[in-house]
């Protein structure tokens, strides 16, 4: 490469990608961790710690890297989605939207409301903490998933990380996420 010339996007690593969504993925990652009332502990009862947290942002960077390379290859649509979780033909997409019935029920932690995937976004959205760019009115048909030109990274990184920690560690009648039945790192 010439000196003084930019690196082209396929010759950026994997690190350069992943600091450009980052920022964003963290932000939907905290977001839901609190929302789902996520717990760890010896019963379950405690917040979790940081260790925990980089532990699940580092599952969601790895969906990222193989489902998009952090939103640059990719078929279907991989800059609006990044993690994949729009695609109006899977099923994720049509729980949330409700065009399967109830869908999973999302059970949250610390005594919060459960709800039907097709009740959780409208709970989430009214969140005062909930982040205002992965708002499904931003879309202008949310059935469409990221086929609409509305549909974002944002999107993607909240509603993914949503769905992930729920399949992650989930039977029916658990909590959403309950770290106590994850082993430990060693």
């Amino acid at each position: 490469m010439a000196r003084g010339s930019k690196p082209t996007l396929a010759a950026k690593t994997e690190a350069d990608l992943w600091s450009i969504q980052e920022p964003m993925a963290k932000a939907s990652l905290d977001f839901v961790i609190s929302f789902l009332r996520c717990r760890m502990g010896a019963n379950n009862d405690e917040p979790l710690d940081e260790e925990a947290t980089n532990r699940l942002l580092a599952i969601l960077r790895a969906v990222s890297i193989v489902e998009s390379r952090h939103g640059t290859t990719g078929r279907n649509q991989p800059a609006r989605d990044p993690i994949q979780c729009g695609n109006p033909r899977d099923t994720w997409w049509r729980e949330l939207t409700g065009q399967l019935g109830n869908g999973d029920r999302f059970v949250r932690g610390a005594g919060a409301q459960a709800y039907w995937a097709n009740e959780i976004g409208d709970a989430a959205e009214q969140d005062a903490n909930f982040p205002p760019a992965a708002k499904r009115d931003l879309l202008t048909v949310v059935r469409d998933g990221h086929k609409d030109a509305g549909f974002s990274p944002a999107h993607s990184y909240l509603w993914g990380a949503l769905y992930l920690i729920h399949r992650i560690n989930s039977t029916a009648r658990d909590s959403s996420y309950a770290a106590a039945t994850f082993p430990a790192s060693g």
